[in-house]
């Protein structure tokens, strides 16, 4: 079987470039276990951590290397070419295309709060293929300076969507507990 065995990933050199031991329960996703999906990094940066299962998803394209990703981001951050107010970097982010003005607006950013709990539900679309590109998420409480969210704050949920994206629900902590106001936005940025 393939439950609990070390998996080492070394680069052409190799050079290891991971080595961790992989599950096949949750919270690893049980979806690639033997129903024809295969696994995928859910985040392709240096940072990231192999034996996390919440750093893996299960996607349907049977792992072919034929059926490639979006590429890296290339253009202008800014320009806005299908003219939707949504600007190509943020687009290229939510697995949308910005050249195209049939293509749909990315996947609404959501914010909720839960009554008698401090802090705030963040849900937000993401291509996992999405190379260089960094988003961080920021919060604040006066809008006047933005950092990271305080301890606490968390991933709750990932769910694979259609396309192999992802819907993302992150719990943010509120700084001040008691404090009604707490902004909170995604940052997002060209990378390497």
């Amino acid at each position: 079987g393939n439950s609990g065995e070390w998996l080492e990933l070394q680069n052409a050199e190799g050079t290891i470039i991971a080595s961790f031991r992989y599950n096949d329960l949750a919270p690893w996703p049980t979806d690639a276990d033997g129903i024809g999906m295969s696994l995928q990094l859910t985040n392709l940066n240096r940072y990231v951590d192999y034996s996390d299962p919440y750093s893996w998803m299960a996607i349907t394209n049977n792992g072919s290397p034929s059926v490639s990703g979006p590429g890296l981001f290339t253009g202008s951050p800014t320009s806005d070419d299908d003219h939707d107010g949504v600007s190509s970097l943020v687009e290229y982010f939510s697995g949308t295309k910005d050249d195209d003005e049939s293509s749909p607006l990315p996947q609404e950013f959501s914010l909720k709060s839960e009554a008698n709990e401090d802090g705030v539900y963040f849900t937000f679309t993401r291509d996992p293929e999405a190379f260089g590109v960094a988003a961080v998420i920021q919060q604040s409480e006066t809008l006047g300076s933005w950092g990271a969210p305080p301890e606490g704050s968390t991933l709750v949920k990932r769910v694979v969507l259609p396309g192999n994206l992802l819907r993302e629900t992150y719990r943010i902590a509120s700084g001040t507990p008691g404090n009604p106001s707490l902004f909170v936005r995604l940052s997002v940025n060209v990378t390497e």
